[in-house]
């Protein structure tokens, strides 16, 4: 695997480049795309054209933003193990049309293949890469003649929205060109998508039952004392928020596993909040109680243009386990609901960042956001093998049926 140096600021090489492999032509920026693997650790040289290209992605992904990765790659991942694909010019304005991070790992157990996958860890809830719209079949021919010139391994990419734009752009790409791709592991997680006004949603949402008992544990917990609901608003004091939000999750079960933030990674979450904060790409809200925070939550927003209706991802919530008997994260969520059927939030959705069983959230959030992973091999005889190998393997895992994601894309 070849690494190639990220230029400085202004152009200038930040080190000794390789010879690039894989350009195609851009009609959507004039000239040429190059797809290059680029040391993790010079991200923050091209972090200007990578901001702009979350803004303008085809498919929102905030934890992309380097707001928020740059924070994750000082505080919690370990930078010399991580590679991005970055396909564009990043020294010219709007010239960086692709970002995804990258990182080296074995394809199966069973199956002796080192390819590059999706970068994980713990704070990150969405893999989708950054992507121009106007770039995409560009893209696509980068990335295919990289892997065909064996400057770049197979690649794995992992939790891809199967019901957005990107999916069917991106695989109709690859099938176009005789790309060898495979398509794997389908899940899917609550989405919430508004309707016409929050009374209907919670309406077709939750039994009437079970409306007004959550309506009596809201007024019997702000019989408790003085219960408000608070947001962090821009100018905010967004230190105050973050040291709140860490002590509230410090003393729930987190704390007693020992994997709260405040005890894993404190500096990350404060620096990443300051960051998003700053830029307007964070939400916080809480219920206080005689000026305590019982429940709060975290939310990363990506706003396709002005004040507008925006996309979010949940990231964070705690709750005061003291008041359970009130529900007051659930409470909380109810809060979350009626925000986003506000006039000016038409249009916006939320994805819950959840786990596909999550009891709570699955019944509360009616929609729901398909995913799925994606193997993609170089257009060659070897490429096929491994995209056979990988199917087979599939096979063997004995998935339900309604699991099975269908086997496609593949060269004659």
């Amino acid at each position: 695997m070849q690494l190639e140096a990220a230029p400085k600021a202004g152009g200038a090489q930040a080190g000794a480049a390789v010879a690039t492999s894989g350009a195609a032509r851009s009609p959507a920026i004039g000239r040429k795309l190059a797809a290059r693997l680029v040391d993790a650790r010079a991200l923050a040289a091209i972090a200007p054209a990578l901001a702009d290209l979350a803004d303008r992605a085809l498919e929102p992904n905030p934890f992309l933003h380097p707001a928020f990765f740059l924070a994750v790659l000082d505080h919690v991942a370990e930078a010399e193990e991580l590679v991005a694909l970055v396909v564009g010019d990043e020294t010219a304005p709007g010239g960086l049309v692709g970002f995804l991070p990258l990182r080296a790992a074995p394809l199966h157990r069973r199956l002796p293949l080192r390819v590059l996958r999706s970068f994980a860890h713990v704070y990150g809830f969405a893999d989708t890469p950054l992507v121009d719209a106007a770039a995409v079949p560009d893209l696509v021919e980068a990335i295919g003649d990289r892997l065909a010139s064996g400057g770049m391994r197979a690649l794995h990419l992992t939790g891809l929205p199967v019901d957005g734009p990107l999916w069917p752009a991106l695989t109709d790409g690859l099938s176009d060109r005789g790309i060898p791709w495979l398509e794997h592991h389908r899940t899917e997680r609550a989405l919430l998508v508004p309707k016409s006004d929050a009374a209907t949603y919670l309406a077709s949402a939750l039994i009437k039952k079970r409306r007004k008992e959550l309506a009596r544990q809201r007024r019997r917990l702000a019989e408790q004392g003085a219960l408000e609901l608070r947001r962090l608003e821009p100018g905010g004091d967004v230190d105050r928020w973050t040291g709140d939000f860490l002590e509230l999750e410090a003393r729930g079960w987190k704390g007693r596993a020992g994997t709260a933030m405040v005890q894993a990674h404190p500096p990350f979450f404060t620096a990443m909040a300051r960051a998003m904060h700053g830029i307007g790409r964070l939400e916080m809200l809480g219920f206080f109680l005689d000026d305590r925070p019982i429940a709060m939550k975290c939310n990363l927003l990506h706003r396709t243009s002005g004040d507008g209706p925006c996309a979010r991802f949940a990231f964070k919530i705690a709750f005061d386990e003291r008041f359970d008997a009130f529900s007051p994260g659930v409470l909380l969520e109810l809060e979350q609901i009626a925000a986003l059927h506000e006039p000016d939030e038409r249009g916006g959705w939320m994805d819950s960042c959840a786990s596909e069983e999550h009891f709570m959230i699955n019944r509360l959030w009616t929609g729901r956001r398909h995913l799925a992973s994606l193997l993609v091999a170089p257009p060659s005889t070897s490429g096929r093998i491994t995209i056979a190998g990988a199917r087979a393997l599939a096979r063997l895992r004995r998935r339900p049926a309604s699991a099975e994601a269908p086997i496609a894309g593949e060269s004659p």
